[in-house]
C-alpha cells in the first residue's frame, strides 16, 4: 500500500510478495532437511564444512556435491522401512540379524534419543584427544624410540664383506674396551656388527660408526638365539659369519685370518658321533663346509689368567654359500640370550648331526674374558636356576628336549631323536682340532673318541682301549646319569604341564613370569596402562604381525597377551611372548565347545572365543590396572599409547572405535569388500555400530560396572559380544546416545561389590562412552574417494590426502576369512613377518653413512 502511495503500481507489489513467498519456501525446505535429512549426513564432514575458499579444502575427495545440495543417500531413505527389512549391517564381521537385534541391536535409548553432537563438552574432549595424540605422536619422534637397521651389506667395501663378527651386548651407555678391541681387530678385513633394539645402545653404535641390526627379543628384554642365527646366515650369503660375546677381548686376530684362509676349498670327510667315548664314525661324504669354536681364557678379579675349564666357548664362525647348506639341519629353539647352555646345545647338535666339520680352533686364537656376575647377581647359571629365573630355566628345559619336543615343522624328523648330552657341547669335544706343526703351518686333525677328555685320559680311566673296565666305565655312567637327571630336572613347563616335581622346576614355577600378576607388574605403564590382547592358537600368524607391526612404530614394551587356549599359552611361553593364562571363571574347553582351532567363522566356538575379550579386560581392572584393548587384526601406524593418550586417564570414560560404515561417494557400488554386502553410511554410534576390536577402558568403578554388564548380557547372547557393547552402553532407557558419543548409567547387572564402591552414586553416577574419530582410527568400511576406496585400497597417504586427518591405524574387519585378511595387509604392505615369524625391522635410509 506504501508503494501505491507514492506512485507505485501493482506489479511492483506482486514481485515482493512473490520473494517474500520464495524466502519462506526455502527456509520451510531447509527446516525439513535438517529435520529429516539422515543423521549421518549431517554429522559427516561435508555438511559441517562452512563456505569459503578454504572448505574445499578441509576433506578433499570426500563428497564434491556442494553442501547445500541434497545428497543421493538421502533420497534412498536408508532409515525408510523397506531398507531396513532388508539391509544386512555386519558387526566384526558378523550380522547384526534379527536376532541380535532381539538382544539390544535395535534399542534406542529414549533419553534424549539420536542427536547430533553440539559443540559442548563432547566435542571439546574429541578436539583435546585429537590435539594430545598429535603432540605426543610429535614428541616421540624426537626420542627415537623407532629400531632401525643400519647394517648395510652392500656398502661395505669389498674385502670386509668376507668377514661379519655379531655381537650382542647388554644395553651400552658406551663402548666397551672389549668390544672396541674387536672392532679394531676387524676394520679392512672384516666388519662388528652389533645385535640391539633398545634406543642408547643404537646411539652408542651410530657414535661409533657400527652398523646395527634390530633383533627380536624375548619378554626378558633378551634376544632370542634362534632369531640371531637366522639373521647372521641370511645377512651373509657369501664368505664367514661369526659370533663374539661382547665381554670377550682379543688382542691379535690375524692367526684366525690365516688359518680360515686355509680352509677353503678344502674337502674334509664326515664324521658323527654313534656313541659316548666310542670313535666317530665317517659318514661316506666329504665337506667344505665348517664350524669353528674357541674357548676362552678367564681372568680372575685379582688379575690372574687360566683356561676356561667349565664348558662353552666365547667365539665361533662358520662359513656360508649363496644357495648351499643352512648352519643346522634342524631349528635352533627360542633360547634366550645370553643364558646358560644354549652354546653347548648348538654345539652339540653340530657334531651329532655332523652336516658341518666342526673345529676347534682353541689353540689358533687367544680370547680374554675378565669374571663379573650373571644374572639376578648369580655367580654361575646354575645358581640362577636354583633362584628359579624363567629364562635360565627354560633354556635348560629347551637345551634337554631338543629336538625331540620340537613344535616346529622345521626339524627334521632324522634328526627329532637326538638329545643333548650333559657336560657335552665345549670346544673340547669336537670331532676335529687344529693346530701348528713343528714348521709353524696350520694343519686339522681328527680325534678319535666323541668325549671332552683325550683319548689318554680315557685309557687312565678304563673307559677304552685293552685294558677297559668290563663293568663300564664309570665317567660315562656319570654323564648319562647326569643327562638323565638334567631331563627330568625340567621335564615340564610351570602352569602347562603337570605340577612341578623336582626342586628346580618348583623353584620356577615361584617365580614364573608368564603369569598376569608378573606381566602387569613388568608392563604397566607409571600410570597404569597396559595393551592387552587376546588371541587362541589359530591366530598366532596375526598376534606375530601385530607385534611386529608394533615394534615399528617404538612400542616394544607395555603389551601383553591373554592366551584363549592351552596350546596358545604354550606357545607363547616357548617363543618367549608377553603372554599368560586367563583365570576365568568358566572351564574354557566347556565354554568353547571342546572343538580344536579358531573356529568357522560364525560358529559358536568363533562366537565364544570373542566373549573371552572382556573377561580378560574385566580381570585385569579388577586387578588394579587400566587396559587399551586391541584386535591383532589392526596395523599401527603410530604408538598406540601416543595415538589415544587423550583418552587414557584413571578417572576418564570408555573412547571406543565406531563400526560404522562411511560412504563418501553414495553414486557409486559402495562394498568393503568382496566377501560383505553393500553398505551406505551409518551414523558412528548408531544401533549396533561400536566395535568392540578397539578401546580404552580406565581402571575406575564405572568402567569395570559397565563390563560387568556387558559380561553378563554377552553371556546370554547367541551372537558374538560385540552387540552387547551397545546394548549396554547406549541402548538402555537409561541411556544417551549422541551422535558420537553415549552416556552410560549402572543398571541391574553390577555386582554387589562394585555397587558397594559406588555407594550413593551408584543411582547417579554416569560414564561418558566417546566414539573414536573414523578417519583416525578407520574401520574397514570407512569408504573414501570417489571410487569409496577404504585404507586397504587407498594406502595410507592418499587415505589421509581424502580425509585431511592424520591415519592412526587400519582395522582389518568387514572381511570374511582370515587367509583374505591376510592377504589384504600382504597387498597393502602391512604384513611384517615372513614364514619363520621374523619381523621386517624398519631400515635406516641413509644406512650407509654409519659404515663409512
Amino acid at each position: 500500500r506504501g508503494l501505491a502511495k507514492r506512485g507505485g503500481n501493482n506489479s511492483r507489489s506482486l514481485w515482493i510478495v512473490f520473494g517474500v513467498l520464495l524466502v519462506t519456501l526455502l527456509y520451510s525446505y531447509n527446516v525439513w532437511r535438517l529435520a529429516f535429512l539422515s543423521e549421518d549426513s549431517r554429522q559427516e564432514p561435508w555438511f559441517q564444512r562452512k563456505s569459503g575458499p578454504q572448505a574445499d579444502d578441509a576433506f578433499p575427495g570426500l563428497i564434491p556435491a556442494p553442501p547445500t545440495i541434497p545428497l543421493t543417500i538421502a533420497s534412498k531413505n536408508w532409515r525408510g522401512s523397506q531398507w531396513e527389512e532388508d539391509r544386512r549391517d555386519w558387526v566384526d564381521d558378523e550380522p547384526c540379524s534379527r536376532e541380535a537385534s532381539s538382544m539390544g541391536c535395535s534399542t534406542r535409548g529414549r533419553s534424549g534419543g539420536v542427536t547430533t553432537r553440539g559443540q559442548g563438552d563432547a566435542m571439546d574432549l574429541a578436539d583435546s584427544s585429537a590435539l594430545a595424540a598429535e603432540e605426543a605422536v610429535e614428541a616421540r619422534a624426537e626420542l627415537d624410540d623407532v629400531c632401525k637397521t643400519t647394517f648395510n651389506r652392500d656398502a661395505l667395501p669389498e674385502e670386509e664383506k668376507k668377514l661379519l663378527v655379531f655381537s650382542a651386548p647388554p644395553p651400552l651407555n658406551s663402548l666397551p674396551a672389549s668390544m672396541k678391541s674387536w672392532d679394531s681387530a676387524l676394520r679392512g678385513r672384516g666388519r662388528l656388527v652389533v645385535f640391539a633394539n633398545d634406543r642408547e645402545t643404537r646411539r652408542v653404535c651410530k657414535e661409533n660408526k657400527i652398523p646395527l641390526v634390530c633383533i627380536e627379543n624375548v619378554d626378558e628384554g633378551l634376544p632370542r638365539v634362534d632369531k640371531m642365527f637366522e639373521r647372521m646366515h641370511d645377512l651373509q650369503p657369501e664368505g664367514v659369519v661369526g659370533f663374539v660375546n661382547s665381554d670377550i677381548t682379543v688382542q691379535n686376530f690375524d692367526p684366525m685370518i690365516e688359518y680360515i684362509d686355509t680352509l677353503k676349498g678344502v674337502q674334509i670327510k664326515q664324521v658323527r658321533p654313534v656313541e659316548l667315548y666310542e670313535p666317530f664314525e665317517e659318514t661316506g661324504y666329504s665337506s667344505d663346509y665348517w664350524f669353528l669354536a674357541v674357548n676362552r681364557l678367564d681372568v680372575s678379579h685379582s688379575g690372574v689368567v687360566h683356561s676356561h675349564d667349565l664348558g662353552g666357548y666365547d667365539f665361533w664362525a662358520w662359513n656360508t654359500r649363496l644357495g648351499g647348506a643352512p648352519f643346522l639341519p634342524i631349528d635352533i629353539p627360542p633360547f634366550r640370550f645370553p643364558y646358560a647352555i644354549y652354546d653347548n646345545w648348538i654345539l652339540d647338535m653340530s657334531i651329532q648331526t655332523g652336516l658341518r666339520n666342526v673345529i676347534d680352533a682353541t689353540a689358533i686364537l687367544d680370547i680374554f674374558h675378565h669374571e663379573h656376575k650373571r644374572v639376578s647377581d648369580s655367580t654361575t647359571w646354575y645358581d640362577a636356576l636354583l633362584k628359579g629365573v624363567t629364562g635360565v630355566y627354560m633354556n635348560r628345559y629347551f637345551g634337554f628336549h631338543e629336538p625331540r619336543k620340537s613344535t616346529s615343522a622345521g626339524s627334521s624328523s632324522d634328526f627329532r631323536g637326538l638329545h643333548h648330552v650333559w657336560t657335552l657341547g665345549t670346544s673340547e669335544d669336537a670331532p676335529f682340532f687344529a693346530s701348528k706343526d713343528v714348521a709353524g703351518n696350520f694343519v686339522t686333525q681328527r680325534r678319535k673318541y666323541w668325549s671332552t677328555y683325550s683319548e689318554k685320559q680315557l685309557k687312565a680311566e678304563g673307559c677304552v682301549g685293552p685294558f677297559a673296565e668290563p663293568s663300564g666305565c664309570k665317567t660315562k655312567e656319570a654323564i648319562l646319569k647326569g643327562t638323565r637327571r638334567a631331563e627330568h630336572e625340567t621335564s615340564l613347563i610351570p602352569l602347562v604341564d603337570n605340577n612341578a616335581q623336582s626342586k628346580i622346576e618348583t623353584a620356577a614355577a615361584l617365580s614364573w613370569r608368564y603369569t598376569l600378576e608378573e606381566q602387569l607388574k613388568i608392563h604397566a605403564t607409571e600410570d597404569g596402562f597396559v595393551m592387552l590382547v587376546g588371541v587362541n592358537f589359530s591366530y598366532r600368524d596375526h598376534l606375530m604381525n601385530f607385534m611386529c607391526s608394533l615394534e615399528r612404530v617404538g612400542m616394544s614394551d607395555h603389551l601383553i597377551i591373554a592366551a584363549f587356549d592351552e596350546d596358545m599359552y604354550r606357545w607363547g611361553v616357548r617363543f618367549g611372548l608377553p603372554i599368560y593364562k586367563p583365570q576365568f571363571s568358566i572351564d574354557l574347553d566347556e565354554w568353547l565347545g571342546n572343538q580344536g582351532g579358531g573356529g568357522e567363522y560364525g560358529s559358536t566356538r568363533f562366537r565364544r572365543i570373542t566373549k573371552l575379550k572382556s573377561r580378560a579386560v574385566l580381570e585385569i581392572l579388577n586387578a588394579g590396572y587400566s587396559v587399551v584393548w586391541s584386535d591383532v587384526d589392526i596395523t599401527w601406524f603410530v604408538h598406540p599409547f601416543d595415538a589415544l593418550a587423550g583418552f587414557m586417564k584413571r578417572e576418564g570414560g570408555i573412547a571406543i572405535q565406531s563400526n560404522a560404515p562411511y560412504v563418501a561417494n553414495p553414486d557409486k557400488e559402495a562394498r568393503p569388500h568382496k566377501t560383505v554386502d553393500l553398505v551406505v553410511s551409518a551414523e558412528p554410534t548408531g544401533e549396533c555400530r561400536f566395535n568392540s576390536g578397539l578401546y580404552v577402558a580406565p581402571n575406575n568403578p564405572l568402567v569395570r560396572a559397565a563390563f560387568e554388564e556387558i559380561i553378563a548380557h554377552a553371556a546370554n547372547s547367541q551372537v558374538s559380544e560385540q552387540p552387547s557393547f551397545d546394548a549396554i552402553l547406549c541402548a538402555r532407557e537409561t541411556s544417551t546416545r549422541l551422535s558420537a558419543s553415549c552416556t552410560y548409567k549402572p543398571g541391574n547387572g553390577v555386582s554387589e561389590a562394585t555397587r558397594n564402591e559406588l555407594g550413593a552414586q551408584f543411582s547417579t553416577a554416569t560414564l561418558h562412552v566417546e566414539v573414536l574419530d573414523r578417519f583416525r582410527y578407520p574401520n574397514g568400511a570407512v569408504l573414501i574417494g570417489d571410487d569409496n576406496e577404504n585404507v586397504y585400497t587407498a594406502g595410507k597417504e592418499r587415505f589421509e590426502e581424502y580425509s585431511g586427518a592424520p591415519l592412526f591405524l587400519a582395522h582389518n574387519n568387514w572381511i570374511k576369512g582370515e587367509d583374505l585378511k591376510k592377504k589384504r595387509q600382504q597387498d597393502a604392505g602391512w604384513w611384517f613377518i615372513d614364514s619363520r615369524h621374523s619381523c621386517e625391522f624398519l631400515k635406516e635410509e641413509q644406512a650407509d653413512l654409519y659404515l663409512v
